[in-house]
């Protein structure tokens, strides 16, 4: 029974694929132009996860507002040049030399000096369509993040308009919320130097979701595709050992420094 729930879910999700593929050759207007270029900064670890990271460059290089795709890998025992074997002038391959969390990602693509971020984490697949959707908002609201997904409270919601409390799988930032991001982790290292470490490896999201001035907000894109991994014990990084813990620890502090701002 188990056997034939998956085939029917790799079915469905093989069918959602090629819909939205086939959705990117007849694009909407949309206010999105040549001045609205994309950096887009990936992160990846798991090498269970390194053919859904192929799919989503590949992805990637189909839209034109996007400038650059750099693909970070963290993980030292993964060379990221044997999965994505193929080149393009917007592509950077990075294989980080000591093992990093995800929050590394900030400092990688902050060298490029970029105006408008993507981040998209490595168990999940966006369209072009979904992209530019979400890109939009950010054009016309720069003064938050936006996303797909987040949490509100205890719950986790995705594909609606509404504020959350923080932002998950996917960030759409500008420079300046990544200015304001490293701001944070100076306060928050300053106020207490451990919970400042654990950041990189428990807790940016919380942090990059609070970088603008007001709540994150989130966006009705249709379904998006999850990757059989996307909560499998050892590969998804909230099965983790310690990190409830160490989120509600960053957390805190994050709050304490926010209510002096």
């Amino acid at each position: 029974m188990y056997r034939i729930k998956l085939i029917i879910k790799e079915m469905m999700w093989t069918l959602i694929y090629w819909i939205r593929l086939l959705e990117g050759l007849f694009p909407q207007k949309s206010i999105v132009n040549s001045d609205h270029k994309v950096t887009v900064i990936n992160p990846t670890f798991s090498p269970e996860r390194l053919k859904i990271v192929k799919r989503q460059t590949k992805i990637l290089l189909k839209c034109a507002f996007i400038e650059r795709i750099i693909i970070s890998n963290h993980n030292p025992q993964v060379r990221i040049e044997e999965a994505i074997n193929f080149v393009d002038d917007r592509l950077i391959l990075i294989d980080q030399a000591d093992k990093r969390g995800a929050g590394y990602r900030w400092v990688v693509v902050n060298s490029y000096q970029p105006k408008f971020i993507f981040s998209i984490d490595d168990d999940i697949l966006l369209f072009p369509s979904q992209l530019a959707r979400v890109l939009e908002e950010l054009i016309k609201h720069p003064e938050v993040p936006h996303g797909i997904a987040g949490g509100y409270r205890s719950d986790y919601i995705r594909n609606r308009e509404t504020e959350v409390d923080h932002l998950t799988q996917f960030y759409a930032i500008t420079d300046k919320h990544l200015e304001n991001y490293f701001e944070l982790v100076k306060e928050i290292s300053f106020r207490d130097e451990k919970i400042g470490e654990l950041i990189e490896l428990w807790g940016d999201d919380l942090l990059i979701s609070n970088t603008g001035n007001g709540l994150p907000r989130i966006h009705k894109i249709g379904v998006f595709i999850q990757d059989r991994t996307a909560a499998k014990p050892g590969v998804a990084h909230f099965t983790y050992n310690g990190c409830g813990n160490n989120r509600i620890r960053i957390f805190m502090v994050l709050k304490e420094v926010l209510d002096l701002k």
